[in-house]
């Protein structure tokens, strides 16, 4: 797949996620607090964009994110726990 397709793609996927997510929280309200209304948030976009990386990413390239995603994976964490 083209690499601008792959980027159309993957940008109306978070479009997608990021629409759909609210209307299915706004029913939780009164139930969730704010924090894990945008935690859900950002997994349900996890969920959808992904995939869609994972499908359409050269295997290269692809293996060349992992080991950087690998090498910097404390650091992500460590911002996640603090956020």
């Amino acid at each position: 797949m083209p690499s601008r397709r792959a980027a159309l793609l993957m940008s109306l996927g978070a479009v997608l996620s990021w629409s759909l997510a609210p209307p299915m929280i706004h029913s939780f309200t009164g139930s969730f607090s704010v924090n894990f209304q945008n935690a859900f948030r950002y997994m349900v976009s996890l969920l959808l964009l992904w995939p869609a990386f994972l499908m359409t990413e050269d295997r290269d390239r692809l293996r060349s994110h992992m080991s950087l995603l690998r090498e910097k994976a404390k650091y992500i964490l460590a911002i996640a726990l603090v956020n």
